[in-house]
């Protein structure tokens, strides 16, 4: 049986894990709005050939840098997932 602290640290658990999920989604929208809007709208403007090129390294380096905050927000809602799995009532 779990007692009333058991219960409320579950509940938090599960919105703290909710909040982990809804903030990285929001997180993809603004992805997508740099990366394909607003970087194809800068490449697509008649630029010289090096400023093309400047636009695709930066276009690169948001990328990577997605790449790596999309890890570590998958690493905190395993890391939820985890906690809500241990505290979960076992039957």
């Amino acid at each position: 049986m779990a007692t009333i602290d058991e219960t409320a640290r579950f509940s938090s658990y599960v919105a703290a894990r909710n909040i982990e999920i809804t903030v990285r989604w929001q997180k993809v929208q603004i992805f997508f709005l740099i990366n394909s809007v607003l970087l194809g709208v800068a490449a697509g403007a008649i630029l010289s050939v090096e400023l093309k090129i400047a636009v695709s390294v930066f276009g690169l380096a948001v990328t990577v840098i997605w790449w790596l905050i999309q890890r570590e927000a998958q690493n905190a809602i395993d890391y939820w997932n985890t906690e809500i799995s241990r505290l979960e009532p076992k039957e």
